[in-house]
Order: structure tokens, then C-alpha cells, then sequence
């Protein structure tokens, strides 16, 4: 996709999230106590990579996510976090072994849905700002950096007052640019511990 389509797409989602924010704000202030609800995770999973620029060899790789947030009501909340999606590989034609890399930042409104006072079931819209590079041979050959869309759905498990266990699926759009680095999207399988306070 190019840049142009990527900035449209990526307006369209902070459009979306913003008009969301708008509608939950009133809800939000009247929430009391529950409008002051922070919390911060880790995550801990799985990235595997999909692309039709690239054939990988090894699609799948360790990735890990820190992140923070705030729960205006029950059912909404604001997040912003760190991920790293580590690497695929892939082989070079005539020049050996490859690696395509991805980390970057999202900033996401995720829904939450209680089933019981302890499971709840989220859901997750927002934007990944990502920086993703491609080296041959361990020598750097292509980088970029841009904004896309990233979705997820996931549960929670409440184990104790102010804690709680997450399992969650990710979808990052797009991430990469067909010529430099090569465009992928990658899916995230994790599980973390969430603290509030």
C-alpha cells in the first residue's frame, strides 16, 4: 500500500477512535471513581509475520509488549504501549540469510465487556507507529517508518483485588514498505499481567 493510502487509512482509524472518545466522554465524568482507574501491563507471546512481498522461511518469533492505560467506565478505556514484535526470516537469493524486524508504539481504545466480576471479554481499535527494518548477512539493506491500523480481541481474568491475567490476539496492518523493507502484517498471540492502581 502506499504512503498516501497508509495516511488515509490511518486518519480514518484516529477518526474513528476520536469519535468513540467523544461519545464515552460524558459517561466517563460521571463515572466517579471509576473514571480514576489506571493500570499497567507486560505481555508476553508470539508475533508470526505474513507478507506478499517476502517468502519467509521462519514466520514466527518471540514478542513482547509493556503498556499502560486508563478505564474511563467499565466498558472503555484508553491505552498506549510499547511493542515489539521481533523478527521473521527469510533467504536471500544469491546473498545468504535475511531478517525483517518491527517495534514501534500504539496508542489504542479498547472495550471491554464483563461476563462475571472476574472475566471480561476486550476488544481493541487503534493506530501502531512502527519502525521496521530488513538487513542481509547481519548489514543493514532497507528501513521505514510510518502510522497503521491495529486491531485485537482478547479476555481478562481477575486473580486478586488489583490484578488481573490477559490473553489477547493483535493484528498490526501493514507494517513495512514493499520496496525498502517489505510490507507484513503481523498477528501477536500473548498473555500478561495487568496491576491497577
Amino acid at each position: 500500500m502506499s504512503g498516501n493510502k497508509k495516511q488515509m487509512v490511518a486518519r480514518k482509524v484516529l477518526g474513528a477512535a476520536l469519535v468513540l472518545s467523544f461519545v464515552v466522554a460524558p459517561a466517563a465524568f460521571a463515572a466517579g471513581e471509576q473514571a480514576k482507574d489506571l493500570y499497567a501491563g507486560v505481555s508476553l507471546g508470539q508475533a508470526k509475520y505474513k507478507s506478499s512481498d517476502v517468502s519467509f522461511s521462519d514466520k514466527t518469533d518471540t514478542a513482547w509488549r509493556i503498556y499502560g492505560g486508563k478505564q474511563f467506565t467499565q466498558n472503555v478505556g484508553v491505552e498506549f504501549g510499547y511493542r515489539n514484535l521481533g523478527h521473521a526470516k527469510f533467504d536471500a537469493a544469491a546473498s545468504g540469510k535475511g531478517e525483517s524486524r518491527a517495534d514501534g508504539y500504539d496508542l489504542a481504545v479498547v472495550g471491554t465487556l464483563p461476563v462475571t466480576d472476574a472475566i471480561g471479554v476486550t476488544a481493541r481499535l487503534g493506530l501502531y507507529r512502527w519502525e521496521a527494518n530488513s538487513s542481509v548477512n547481519g548489514g543493514m539493506t532497507g528501513s521505514a517508518a510510518s502510522i497503521s491500523p491495529t486491531y485485537g480481541v482478547g479476555a481478562k481474568l481477575g486473580i486478586a483485588k488489583d490484578v488481573a491475567l490477559r490473553i489477547e490476539w493483535d493484528r498490526m496492518k501493514e507494517v513495512g514498505e514493499s520496496i525498502s523493507t517489505g510490507e507484513s502484517d503481523i498477528d501477536m498471540i500473548s498473555v500478561g499481567v495487568v496491576l491497577n492502581f
